[in-house]
């Protein structure tokens, strides 16, 4: 970056602090615009022989992943798939998932990424919002997708079996131990499906603000959300992982040839666009795992020796704990990197301390994102120990009363404008309206979190708008900040998790309800926890942060994305529980 220092306005979105830490290059950069399918193909047409994808031992070259796109792509064609279709696919980490999102793609139809742990209704809404016709989902869920799928346009579902990819050997031998469900007549297998096809060499249509891909929102506020992510949208995401830094070589320093573990399920939009296409796009060799469970992790560490894998607290819990991780050299790891639950400082620490200890040179990555902008658009980079923005996004801080930018240092509403924004919610334009707004020609998103942008470029995430209820205490009405309530009960050591919600009250408006995860399982005296509890939070909150009552359980509810499930939270404290 030029060394001409800039005078400061005040304000983040016209200063773009952040950009110190990026080169003149990353800054100035061109980002793509054209399909995913085309971006892909680009990025890879003179590495063909390099290794894309691994699925139990089976392995494809990026020249053999390009054929079966292909051939995919033909077949969706032969059935009538046609640009601006839309497909629903209900699958798990695999390869047909792969040669599917890009096969769609490749012939401009769109990918409706619908959640293998979503309720019957709630699927049967997303397959009637989207019409969609062809319905592809992972053998186990045939049966339940098929009661999802009555009263809708699908016409044929499309079930593929786990081991449909696996070495000849295992695949026969898990066929054995799988029931397999009977097909209804007009439904296919999927070696059916792609059978030999006469129209090989279909048209592709490569257009980069064209519809690519629709995921869903968690949920924890209101019913699920189609978020719309287009060709542009999701290249742009891939694309920031590549831009260079100061005085590093990208994002993760994340280069051809490196290995990458996905186990995060593609209903996920961090599991298709941050675990997918970014890194195959990037000339990366993705390690297919179907089973996203923590247990599995460890092994996975072993066997692959990845150098870049995504994954939840809970997985990295179990990497830390298991004891043939605990005598390895982890120098292979450059990339350890979280999302979902937020976790204190304390957990972060133990992590870092953990990873140098085992010989990795770098600490553990956490980003800032959502569904709505195809994932994370801030980052920890290796070299700085900051939250900051990829070089082409820009935040602000709003007044959340005023709707006016804020300057350093105040907490306000964080604002997005990205290139990898989302265009809208599938048929949902008053939904859409309430969160995309434009200013001289931008396109911003309200996020519903609160931060705080500093002078330095960082941000800190303090809370979620949301969340923020009011209360009455000695005749004046205050915010309370569950946020807040979170971090100081955390600190104690005998705490593993808390998070805090408002139970309304006709008389104070909401009282604050603490749910509790002990660190010491045989701890059984609540009472004396609740009364050291209180003591701790007396010295270190107002008191009207101070929590009304108190309910220990030994895990939290969680949404398909893996974050806590406040809505449920919320009904535990007024149905489950006498408070």
């Amino acid at each position: 970056m030029s060394e001409e220092k800039k005078e400061l306005t005040g304000y983040p979105s016209i200063d773009k602090p952040w950009l110190k830490y990026y080169s003149d290059e990353a800054i100035n950069a061109e980002l793509p615009n054209c399909s995913m399918y085309h971006y892909l193909y680009e990025r890879n047409k003179d590495y063909l022989n390099n290794n894309a994808i691994e699925y139990f031992g089976t392995e494809l070259t990026y020249g053999e992943l390009i054929k079966q796109i292909d051939i995919c792509a033909s077949a969706l064609f032969e059935h009538g798939v046609r640009e601006g279709d839309i497909i629903s696919i209900c699958t798990l980490t695999m390869p047909e998932t792969v040669y599917l999102l890009y096969g769609a793609n490749k012939i401009g139809a769109v990918c409706n990424m619908i959640g293998l742990n979503s309720s019957i209704e709630d699927l049967n809404v997303q397959l009637k919002l989207t019409e969609s016709k062809y319905l592809f989902v992972v053998e186990m869920a045939y049966e339940k997708l098929i009661e999802a799928s009555i009263d809708t346009d699908v016409k044929m579902i499309v079930s593929i079996p786990l081991e449909s990819s696996m070495p000849l050997i295992m695949r026969k031998i898990v066929s054995l131990k799988n029931k397999h469900p009977k097909l209804r007549k007009n439904d296919k297998n999927w070696n059916e499906f792609i059978k030999p096809i006469s129209n090989e060499n279909v048209r592709e249509e490569n257009k980069g603000k064209a519809l690519a891909i629709i995921e869903y929102t968690g949920g924890t506020t209101g019913v699920p959300k189609g978020v719309m992510i287009s060709n542009n949208a999701a290249n742009a995401y891939a694309a920031h992982y590549g831009i260079h830094y100061n005085d590093s070589n990208t994002v993760f320093d994340i280069m051809r040839k490196h290995k990458f573990l996905n186990v995060l399920p593609p209903f996920l939009s961090f599991g298709t666009f941050a675990c997918t296409h970014m890194p195959l796009s990037l000339g990366v060799q993705v390690i297919l795992f179907p089973d996203p469970s923590p247990e599995k992790m460890p092994d996975l560490i072993i066997k692959y020796r990845p150098n870049h894998f995504c994954c939840g607290p809970l997985h990295i819990d179990a990497i830390m704990n298991n004891k043939k991780i605990q005598s390895m050299d982890l120098s292979f790891v450059l990339s350890m990197i979280y999302g979902g639950e937020k976790v204190n400082d304390e957990w972060k620490d133990a992590v870092n301390l953990f990873l140098m200890e085992h010989s990795s040179k770098y600490h553990v990555i956490n980003g800032y994102g959502m569904t709505e902008t195809a994932s994370a658009v801030c980052v920890v980079p290796h070299k700085y120990d900051v939250l900051i923005p990829y070089a082409k996004n820009n935040l602000k801080i709003v007044d959340t009363e005023k709707g006016v930018e804020l300057p350093y240092g105040k907490e306000g509403e964080i604002c997005i404008s990205s290139p990898s924004l989302m265009s809208g919610y599938y048929k949902e334009p008053d939904e859409t309206e309430k969160v995309l707004f434009y200013e001289n020609g931008e396109k911003w998103l309200h996020t519903g979190d609160l931060g705080v942008i500093s002078e330095n470029g960082s941000i800190s995430i303090t809370g979620r708008l949301k969340r923020i209820y009011w209360c009455k205490r000695d005749g004046m009405v205050v915010r309370v900040y569950p946020m807040r309530i979170e971090e100081i009960i955390c600190r104690l050591g005998f705490v593993d998790k808390c998070t805090v919600i408002g139970k309304k009250d006709n008389e104070v408006g909401y009282r604050s309800i603490a749910f509790v995860i002990l660190a010491d399982k045989k701890i059984k005296d609540n009472n004396m926890v609740i009364d050291q509890i209180t003591d701790y939070c007396r010295k270190n909150l107002p008191a009207n942060h101070i929590p009304d009552e108190y309910v220990f359980v030994n895990s939290f509810p969680l949404t398909r994305a893996g974050k806590v499930d406040y809505r449920e939270l919320e009904k535990m404290a007024n149905e489950n529980y006498n408070l």
